[in-house]
């Protein structure tokens, strides 16, 4: 389950933060692929039918910062 999921006027983030130790973990990164599967199977039908693109961040915790904006997240953790 995501940590959060924020909706843009242009796509839907699907945001999970992990601490540093366990961004190579592989169970997250197995979740993280998992997660690109899904967002390459339904992207092509949701953007067809009117919905909105989606996007997964995998965002280190030591990352998160009261300065950063939603923008800024998205260009450096967007995972593709």
């Amino acid at each position: 389950m995501p940590d959060f999921v924020a909706e843009t006027n242009d796509y839907v983030l699907m945001i999970e933060t992990k601490s540093q130790a366990e961004m190579t973990d592989s169970k997250v990164q197995a979740k993280a692929d998992a997660a690109l599967k899904w967002f390459e199977n339904a992207g092509e039908y949701l953007l067809k039918n009117g919905g909105k693109a989606w996007k997964y961040l995998l965002i280190p915790d030591d990352e998160v910062k009261e300065n950063f904006q939603l923008g800024d997240y998205v260009r450096k953790f967007e995972r593709v």
